[in-house]
């Protein structure tokens, strides 16, 4: 019995001291993947929470991380998940090259210059390793200030405009969403032309700009817009659809704007019969349905081939017509499901003719040339603080090859705050090329791409 006994325990001794010796042995090879790493991160040098002025760059340096070759860095709203959505971050790159392209090597330290969001808030720079998106191997918060609020004009904003505005100051420096207005208002040329669009392009733009005075009805307006908020999660930009006082011909004075946003006078009388007529038409259907829309109203004022242009009218009159709809929307009519966009014409100056800031949500351009390029006005609006887009863009002349491809490169390198962009119809050869490289393009987001 004892010598049993002893025997299992020799036998036991020796099997333990062998596992210990292949353990050490393994433990040996593979101590450079199983080591514990403590990295460090830090924003401007500092470990803890930095306020850093919105849309300046910020240097992000990490120390001590595992030298994957895909290890990044990135600015982001969470402190535990980051790069799930085109929202989460601000900016972003891989440690080892300080850029966007996957590098060859990894490395245990280094530095990057990011650019933080234009939006004021609290946020993370975040350390992830090989390409992870939850589970940061080192935090550090950091302040936003001095950069626009994220919150809509309307204070009463209904919560799904207010996300979308959210959605598109997140999306700043990385993204844009696609967009094309249409060369019918009606449904069946909505489904036509979204058809026809993702047959010669391979996917659909994530914005529509139906309006029914180009063909459709109301009730089309309705449904257009209502079938975009429910199926591509972006609300329809719609230009003004109601009439002037007098036509869309001619010349108003300042003293005409007076009059017509003055109760009681005959112009107030007519402009706003005309408001109220689109309003219950199609707009109250939309708000009573939860349904956001982005108002294009009065585009262009800063031209002169509309009867509002800032040479008739002047910077306050503008400024007059825009505040009268605004606050009867809003005030008037009690509607609160609408975001404001200023789109003043690119090229030809004067581009904050009219703008007051408090009355506005996006800033955009109508840009027109033979092809792809910076556009002329960009830092006057982008300077406003609020998302940036093209409000429409196209060529010049028809039949020109307006090369679409061109886009995502100009707006990665030259205008990075670009958030939308709405092309004017048609969007097929010959008249526009390489539809499809425009919007397969990494930078692009299309229908089915927004997420929030």
């Amino acid at each position: 019995m004892f010598k049993i006994v002893g025997g299992a325990l020799a036998l036991a001794c020796a099997l333990a001291l062998v596992s210990f010796e292949t353990a050490q042995a393994v433990s040996s090879k593979l101590s450079v993947v199983i080591a514990p790493h403590n990295p460090t991160i830090t924003v401007n040098g500092q470990s803890s929470r930095a306020s850093v002025s919105a849309g300046s760059s910020v240097t992000v340096t990490v120390s001590g991380g595992p030298a994957n070759p895909l290890d990044w860095i990135g600015l982001c709203t969470s402190n535990s998940t980051c790069g799930l959505n085109p929202g989460d971050y601000s900016d972003y790159a891989f440690l080892a090259n300080c850029s966007r392209t996957h590098p060859t090597a990894g490395v245990n330290s280094g530095s990057c210059t990011l650019t933080a969001s234009s939006v004021n808030g609290n946020y993370y720079a975040d350390f992830f390793a090989n390409n992870a998106t939850t589970g940061p191997l080192a935090v550090v918060p950091f302040t936003v200030t001095g950069g626009g609020t994220g919150k809509a004009a309307d204070p009463l904003a209904i919560p799904a405009a207010q996300n979308f505005l959210q959605y598109l100051y997140n999306i700043q420096g990385n993204h844009t969403l696609s967009g094309e207005y249409m060369t019918r208002g009606s449904w069946n040329n909505y489904q036509n032309q979204g058809q026809s669009v993702t047959a010669t392009c391979g996917a659909t733009p994530a914005l529509v700009g139906p309006n029914w005075n180009w063909g459709g009805t109301p009730a089309d307006v309705v449904r257009i817009a209502t079938w975009q908020w429910q199926n591509a999660h972006t609300p329809a930009i719609i230009d003004r659809d109601a009439v002037f006082p007098g036509g869309e011909a001619g010349q108003f004075t300042y003293d005409d704007i007076v009059q017509m946003t003055t109760p009681g006078t005959d112009l107030y009388n007519q402009w706003h019969a005309s408001i109220d007529n689109v309003i219950n038409l199609q707009y109250k259907p939309l708000a009573d349905a939860g349904i956001p829309v982005i108002f294009r109203w009065f585009h262009e004022a800063n031209g002169d081939w509309d009867k509002y242009g800032v040479a008739f009218i002047g910077d306050a009159g503008i400024a007059l017509l825009w505040q009268d709809w605004f606050t009867y929307y809003t005030h008037k009519w009690g509607l609160h499901n609408a975001l404001f966009m200023f789109s003043p014409n690119a090229v030809i100056g004067n581009y904050t003719a009219g703008y007051r800031s408090q009355y506005v949500d996006i800033v955009g351009l109508d840009y027109y040339a033979s092809g792809p390029g910076f556009v002329d006005g960009y830092n006057e609006m982008t300077a406003t603080g609020k998302p940036f887009g093209l409000g429409e863009f196209g060529w010049s002349t028809a039949g020109q090859n307006y090369d679409l491809s061109q886009w995502p490169g100009v707006i990665q390198s030259q205008m990075p705050l670009m958030t939308l962009m709405m092309e004017w119809f048609p969007l097929f050869p010959p008249d526009y090329a390489n539809c499809s490289q425009w919007l397969a393009a990494s930078r692009m987001i299309n229908l089915g791409g927004v997420n929030y």
